[in-house]
């Protein structure tokens, strides 16, 4: 509910907008903004077209200000330097909201002068409960790895690193989960290493069932707005490996997680640019950690859970409608 003495306020809410088959990083969007949508009637937004407020859940090159309204743009960015373009998209908004101080530093070093406020994304508690992992004899110790056939999520550092720590006939287990169809040969590959690729299209509950069936979670990724996968990994009580860079940096700690090292690495998104890329050699290294002691992290596995726990979409929400009350009309 709202605070007393506040008026409801009233905004005008926008969806990412886009054409055709969607591609993994506008699945993501569509994700906080479905996640935003429910949430932010809880914390006493009325959602209203007709409202001078409008607030957009975006890519930067999807985004289209609304003529005579405050557009307010929840956007991200995954590199160090904005292509031109990207930038152009953001400086249409009059206020930008970021899910990390991450994407915070790269909008101001990028030089957009509009207020930028950070908003971590979140879970739905109930949807995300602790389950405890344990590997019964005999079966594989089970990895996953979850997002879009994009080398920025480091599916192909998770192959080499895959390679070097096992051989086929070890007791582990790989799933490569994505809705995005793979090129090349790679679908023939997991088969013949013993991998499983599943590229359904998931449920909310099915994909907590997929997160449960599984002991560890691998996100080898170069780059992140944020990492919503680890957080609902963490919430469900798997042991997570990955990188505490980009946007992963707000949650990803030595507390909760195996961190992943990594050595920069020069790439192209647009403009040139360094992104931090997960050795393979440490990477290989933790995979078989953890297939040998998987047992001894359940402490670690509880503060994750507790940890991620505390970022929810309502308390997003909350934030999102204390920052609007803000925004002049």
């Amino acid at each position: 509910t709202p605070p007393r003495g506040h008026m409801t306020l009233r905004v005008d809410f926008h969806l990412p907008a886009f054409q055709g088959e969607p591609s993994g990083d506008i699945l993501g969007f569509m994700t906080h903004a479905r996640a935003l949508q429910k949430a932010l009637p809880m914390v006493g937004l009325e959602l209203d077209q007709e409202a001078p407020m409008a607030l957009h859940v975006s890519p930067p090159h999807l985004f289209h200000p609304v003529p005579g309204k405050t557009n307010v743009l929840l956007s991200m960015w995954e590199s160090q330097n904005l292509p031109p373009a990207i930038k152009a998209g953001l400086q249409q908004a009059d206020r930008l909201l970021v899910p990390s101080s991450w994407v915070r530093w790269v909008f101001e070093h990028a030089g957009l002068r509009q207020r930028i406020d950070v908003v971590p994304n979140g879970i739905w508690p109930e949807e995300f409960p602790y389950v405890e992992r344990v590997q019964a004899a005999g079966e594989p110790l089970r990895f996953l790895w979850v997002g879009a056939a994009n080398p920025r999520k480091g599916y192909e550092v998770l192959w080499q690193s895959w390679c070097q720590a096992f051989t086929p006939s070890d007791p582990v287990a790989l799933t490569f989960k994505t809705t995005m169809a793979h090129a090349g040969d790679e679908a023939l590959w997991c088969q013949a290493w013993g991998l499983t690729l599943d590229s359904r299209r998931l449920s909310r509950d099915a994909l907590r069932e997929l997160y449960e069936q599984h002991q560890v979670f691998v996100f080898p990724s170069i780059g992140e707005g944020f990492g919503l996968p680890i957080l609902e990994a963490m919430a469900s009580g798997m042991l997570v490996l990955a990188p505490a860079t980009t946007g992963m940096r707000d949650f990803v700690n030595h507390q909760v997680a195996w961190v992943l090292k990594t050595q920069p690495w020069g790439a192209h998104y647009g403009v040139p640019t360094l992104v931090d890329v997960p050795r393979v050699d440490h990477l290989a290294r933790r995979l078989r950690e953890a297939a040998q002691g998987f047992a001894d992290t359940k402490a670690r596995r509880e503060r994750a859970s507790a940890w991620a726990h505390k970022f929810t979409w309502e308390a997003s929400a909350r934030k999102i409608a204390a920052l609007l009350r803000e925004v002049p009309a």
